[in-house]
């Protein structure tokens, strides 16, 4: 039996390879997964993402939280920068053996107030219970990630908090996120107060469809445009030149000036001169 949140590509293609024919797939619904839970985001930028993820916590009584990082030196980071703020902390990721994983599980699930620091593929598989807070430090980079980090909370039917930081150059990422999973992410500020959401507009530099995409399609337009100008500018004018060049040799010919400029200059002067001298 195989139990997971998602089945992503590689995983389908374990399943046909080692499983039987006839093997039977129970999936559920993603909306079941989340209706407990309450999505949110702040809208913030990279420098203030840990001065905030601060405040935030000692503005609230949370008992287990789970914190997601993009990479292991961001959890190493968060992790002792919230051990110094007073929390106890623990974490998780790639280079962590197994021995120090049993421990760090075990701690998590003995204490009623603390923090588990951790990276997506360091959380796979992980049975936590009773999770108040899921923090999403880092935007997912897949939204199936999304739904196993926010999956460790409101489970049987509790409800849960999940949060995320985002930056302003995440929010198109935020967007395919909502579509992917079939949610909405309601913007929070600091106090954790709903605010309106306001429209989003793809910058002009960025890869969107009506941004970079678009502009560097004219630019590479422009540029051949100024090619082939160039190139028929070139053309021309070696034309030009090259047939005025023919005319003016063949009216030379014509007048003799071309078999002249041709014809065998007569001995230097100086020989004559020697052959006297001599």
């Amino acid at each position: 039996m195989c139990f997971s949140a998602t089945i992503a590509g590689e995983l389908k293609y374990m399943l046909d390879k080692h499983l039987a024919d006839a093997y039977e797939q129970i999936k559920i619904h993603k909306e079941a997964l989340v209706t407990e839970l309450n999505h949110a985001f702040l809208q913030t930028e990279e420098s203030h993402k840990l001065e905030q993820l601060e405040q935030y916590l000692l503005q609230r009584s949370f008992g287990k939280v789970l914190v997601f990082a993009q990479t292991k030196k961001s959890v190493g980071i968060l992790e002792k920068t919230l051990r110094i703020t007073g929390y106890e902390v623990v974490a998780l990721h790639g280079d962590i053996d197994q021995y120090e994983r049993i421990k760090t599980m075990k701690a998590f699930k003995s204490s009623h107030k603390i923090i588990l620091v951790a990276t997506d593929v360091a959380s796979r598989g992980l049975n936590l219970q009773n999770v108040d807070l899921v923090v999403n430090y880092d935007i997912p980079q897949d939204p199936d990630d999304y739904v196993h980090r926010v999956g460790r909370t409101a489970r049987a039917g509790q409800s849960g908090e999940a949060i995320m930081f985002v930056t302003s150059d995440e929010l198109q990422k935020l967007r395919r996120l909502e579509r992917a999973n079939k949610i909405e992410v309601k913007q929070i500020d600091i106090d954790g107060n709903e605010i309106a959401r306001k429209s989003f507009t793809p910058r002009s530099g960025s890869n969107s469809r009506t941004g970079g995409y678009r502009n560097r399609f004219a630019y590479s337009q422009n540029r051949s445009s100024n090619s082939g100008n160039r190139s028929a500018g070139s053309s021309s004018r070696y034309r030009k030149n090259g047939s005025s060049s023919t005319g003016n040799r063949s009216k030379s010919a014509t007048s003799g000036g071309y078999s002249n400029s041709r014809r065998k200059p007569s001995s230097p002067s100086y020989n004559s001169s020697y052959r006297t001298s001599k």
